[in-house]
C-alpha cells in the first residue's frame, strides 16, 4: 500500500527517503513486506502519504509476513477450484496461526466451512450457518439488518459473499442481493475512500453485477456494471475487468439483442483475461464466443 501511494504522488524511494530522513533500504524493505516498520517510522509514513491506520489491515494478525503469503495463495486455490491443493496449504497456515487474535479464529471458522462445503460434508444451508457464526466472531450480534451501518473488514467482506453465494446456490437471490447492497451502502457510506477497501469492495460489485442480471433487473445490472468497471479503472486494478466487460455485453446483448456489440465486448474481456494470465476464464470465453 505504501509502494501504491508513493506511486502515485509520482515520488522515488530516493526521494521520499530524503524528505522523511528515513534510510532508503528501510522503505524498500517495507514495500516489498520484508521489514516491519517502527511505530515512529510507520507514523511518518502513514501521515505523509495522507493514509488511516484502518486500511493497512489484514485478514489475519501475524509477526510472519510469509504466513500473509500463504493466505493470499490460499485464497487463490479456491478462486481457481484448486481445493485439494488449497486445503492443503490452509491447513499447514492454520497450524502456525495464534488463536487468541479474532480475526485468525473467525478466518479459521471461516475455512472449515468453506473446505466442508467444497468437499460435500456440509449442506449449503449449514455453510450459511457456520459462515454467520464466524461474522459473528468479530461483530457479535450485529444482525444482517445492520450490515449498511458500517465497513467490513476484508475478511468479513468475503465471509458475507460467500453467503450470498450459497443463497444463490439455494436459488434464494432475493436474498442474495438485499445483502450485498447493504454491504454495499456500508463501504460507499465510509469516510475512507472505496478505493482503500478494494478486495470487499470489488468482490461486492462483481457479484451484484451477476446477481441483478439472473434476476432479470437488466437495467440495474448495466449500471452496477458501469459502476464496477469505473471503480477497477480507480483503483488501477484489473482482477474483474474482464468479467465486468464480458457481464456487460452479455446485459447489453439481452437488453438490444445486438451480437456484434457481444462479439467485440468478447474479444475485449479475452485479452483482458489473457493480461491476467486466467486462462480458465480464457477458455470459458472462447466457449461463450463460439455460440454467440
Amino acid at each position: 500500500l505504501f509502494g501504491q501511494e508513493r506511486g502515485v504522488r509520482k515520488k522515488s524511494q530516493q526521494e521520499l527517503a530524503e524528505e522523511l530522513d528515513i534510510d532508503q533500504k528501510t522503505i524498500s524493505r517495507i514495500e516489498n513486506g520484508r521489514f516491519k516498520p517502527k511505530p515512529g517510522t510507520f507514523r511518518k509514513l502513514k501521515e505523509y502519504l495522507g493514509l488511516d491506520r484502518e486500511i493497512v489491515s489484514t485478514r489475519l494478525v501475524v509477526d510472519d509476513w510469509e504466513l500473509l503469503e500463504e493466505e493470499r495463495q490460499i485464497a487463490g486455490q479456491g478462486q481457481y477450484r484448486n481445493i485439494e491443493k488449497g486445503k492443503a496449504l490452509y491447513l499447514h497456515l492454520k497450524s502456525k496461526l495464534s488463536l487468541d487474535y479474532r480475526e485468525n479464529r473467525q478466518y479459521v471458522q471461516f475455512q472449515d466451512a468453506f473446505f466442508a462445503k467444497e468437499e460435500g460434508e456440509i449442506s449449503a444451508q449449514e455453510a450459511i450457518d457456520k459462515c454467520w457464526e464466524a461474522f459473528a466472531v468479530t461483530r457479535g450480534d450485529l444482525g444482517q439488518e445492520q450490515i449498511d451501518r458500517v465497513v467490513l473488514s476484508r475478511m468479513e467482506a468475503t465471509i458475507i459473499n460467500y453467503i450470498a453465494l450459497r443463497y444463490d446456490e439455494l436459488e434464494r437471490r432475493e436474498e442474495a442481493i438485499a445483502l450485498l447492497e447493504k454491504v454495499k451502502v456500508g463501504y460507499e457510506n465510509s469516510r475512507v475512500d472505496t478505493k482503500y477497501h478494494y478486495v470487499g469492495v470489488s468482490l461486492v460489485y462483481e457479484h451484484l453485477c451477476d446477481a441483478y442480471e439472473r434476476c432479470g433487473y437488466l437495467d440495474k445490472a448495466l449500471e452496477m456494471c458501469e459502476v464496477a468497471i469505473r471503480y477497477e479503472l480507480l483503483c488501477k486494478k484489473g482482477c474483474t475487468l474482464g468479467f465486468l466487460v464480458d457481464q456487460k455485453a452479455f446485459v447489453l446483448a439481452k437488453i438490444f439483442n445486438d451480437q456484434e456489440s457481444e462479439k467485440r465486448s468478447c474479444r475485449q474481456a479475452y485479452q483482458l483475461h489473457k493480461l491476467m494470465k486466467m486462462e480458465r476464464l480464457m477458455i470459458s470465453l472462447q466457449k461463450a464466443y463460439k455460440k454467440i
